[in-house]
């Protein structure tokens, strides 16, 4: 598994997000594409931008249907559409691995870094820090014409 990172801890400085999500049979690219419209259009430029299952009932999973958030950092006084809430992430400290090219095959190596970097920090006896609402998530970026997604796993 040549394409997962080796673990690094980092520390993200608590920030104020657009927030939305969708329930569908495709909810990432759905919600990337009007969040990524939203955001130039309203010269929303350089901000990070964060995704995360959403939950789903039963039903819906058995209908084939999976939930996505998805977030884009903003200045805390933006104007939202119906649809979006402003949020504050605090700040935390992550345990992060890097997943290259990941939407070669998305369905193994996606699932192949958030098992290794689980593992990684059950293996080093961090405390996971679920129970001050942390968020566990997944940011895409694009360096030197190379796709890369770090996943972030919310450690104490």
């Amino acid at each position: 598994m040549d394409y997962l990172s080796e673990v690094r801890i980092e520390n993200l400085n608590t920030m104020t997000v657009a927030s939305a999500s969708r329930i569908s049979t495709n909810p990432e690219d759905e919600l990337i594409a009007y969040m990524t419209k939203w955001a130039e259009e309203s010269g929303i430029k350089n901000s990070r931008r964060f995704g995360s299952d959403f939950p789903v009932t039963e039903d819906e999973q058995n209908r084939g249907l999976r939930g996505y958030e998805y977030w884009v950092s903003v200045d805390e006084n933006v104007l939202l559409p119906n649809g979006m809430t402003l949020k504050k992430v605090e700040g935390c400290k992550y345990a992060i691995l890097r997943i290259t090219d990941p939407m070669n095959d998305p369905f193994e190596r996606i699932p192949m870094g958030w098992k290794k970097l689980a593992d990684w920090v059950n293996s080093k006896g961090f405390k996971t820090s679920s129970d001050n609402e942390r968020h566990w998530f997944e940011e895409v970026l694009e360096i030197d014409r190379v796709v890369y997604m770090d996943l972030y796993f919310p450690i104490e």
